[in-house]
């Protein structure tokens, strides 16, 4: 029998992170995940932009999510080595008078100042795009290297023995008022990072977790360098050399992780459109994200298994809201600081009921 403190299951951006943080306090883990599968982790273009949506709204408590995203990448980026945080300003499409004159509103609000430019630098993309329009620049925006952060763990975690690749069964999960067993390990607690998979989850299947899939498109574009991300409807985003991330395609409803003819079709029609040069498709990926009806993260104890708990519903913005979360989780188990109500699980007060009975 193996004893540690903390049983993660799931090592996206948020077990991944979360796991990193409790290590860091020196507790002893066993992660266990199914090798990634339809992990938005692996296929998301780890975007942090502060401006989001049709009408240019700064994101949700941007400048204290960065901050702590900043702190916590860098110190990573220190042992890898490697740039897994970049500095990428996006280049935005104003597509007609309505979008310039919601941008020049928000050029000039002072609390958006810090934020975008009136103008943009196109750059390369200006012999790239299909149609010139005008344009607004996002600055303090970032991409985050989330399949690179991810594999260094995992490898870490995998050297020491403290990663299982293996599906999880909750069905072996065995809990006593001392502790929670999961085959031959005994541990403090039970922490679910699932994210999407969370919805299979027989302990917290009341929560009320969307289905949002994703499709993408890797592709190659010849004779094309550039340290900006684009956005006109979709994303590009470069990734090394000549290589771009376009998307994504995304959908709603009860769907399943595999991709689409529809959405490489889609996303093919769409890119061809957008830019005026031939490109080489390298894959074509798809990922399901977990999504709440507040679009808040999901924090806390389960409402009657005091030894199981959830840190899941990052949605789209893992890579700027995983660090801010995971501390805030890894300061409720350690020091049982409060959690804010608004990302509390137990928020879902009704749902929570019918799970206590």
């Amino acid at each position: 029998m193996k004893t540690v403190d903390y049983i993660i299951v799931g090592q996206g951006i948020a077990g991944s992170i979360l796991g990193y943080l409790l290590e860091a306090e020196g507790l002893n883990l066993i992660i266990i995940d199914n090798g990634h599968k339809t992990s938005s982790s692996q296929v998301g273009a780890g975007i942090i932009n502060p401006i989001t949506g049709r009408n240019y709204l700064l994101a949700w408590e941007y400048a204290l999510h960065l901050q702590e995203a900043l702190l916590l990448y860098e110190r990573i980026e220190g042992e890898t080595q490697k740039p897994i945080l970049i500095r990428r300003n996006i280049v935005r499409t104003l597509f007609n008078s309505k979008d310039i004159n919601n941008w020049q509103a928000r050029f000039n609000q002072e609390a958006y100042q810090h934020y975008i430019l009136e103008n943009a630098t196109l750059g390369d993309y200006e012999l790239l795009l299909s149609r010139q329009l005008q344009y607004g620049e996002v600055t303090e925006a970032y991409q985050l290297n989330m399949p690179l952060l991810v594999d260094y763990l995992a490898q870490k975690w995998e050297r020491s023995g403290q990663l299982l690749e293996e599906e999880f069964d909750h069905s072996k999960v065995v809990l006593t008022t001392e502790n929670v067993q999961y085959e031959e390990i005994v541990a403090k607690g039970l922490i679910f990072c699932e994210g999407q998979q969370v919805k299979a989850n027989p302990f917290f299947d009341y929560l009320p977790i969307g289905d949002s899939k994703g499709e993408i498109l890797k592709v190659r574009i010849p004779g094309v360098r550039t340290t900006k991300m684009i956005k006109q409807r979709r994303f590009i985003v470069p990734l090394k050399e000549d290589e771009f991330w376009f998307g994504s395609y995304d959908r709603w409803g009860a769907l399943t992780g595999e991709t689409t003819e529809e959405g490489k079709s889609k996303l093919v029609d769409e890119l061809s459109n957008m830019i005026n040069r031939p490109f080489q498709v390298i894959s074509h990926e798809a990922a399901l994200r977990p999504t709440t009806p507040d679009r808040r993260p999901l924090l806390g104890n389960h409402p009657k298994y005091e030894r199981l708990y959830i840190f899941n519903g990052l949605g789209t913005k893992g890579a700027s809201l995983a660090p801010r979360w995971a501390n805030t989780m890894a300061n409720f188990l350690l020091r049982k600081n409060m959690l804010p109500p608004h990302v509390d699980v137990n928020r879902f007060v009704d749902m929570a009921e019918q799970a206590r009975s």
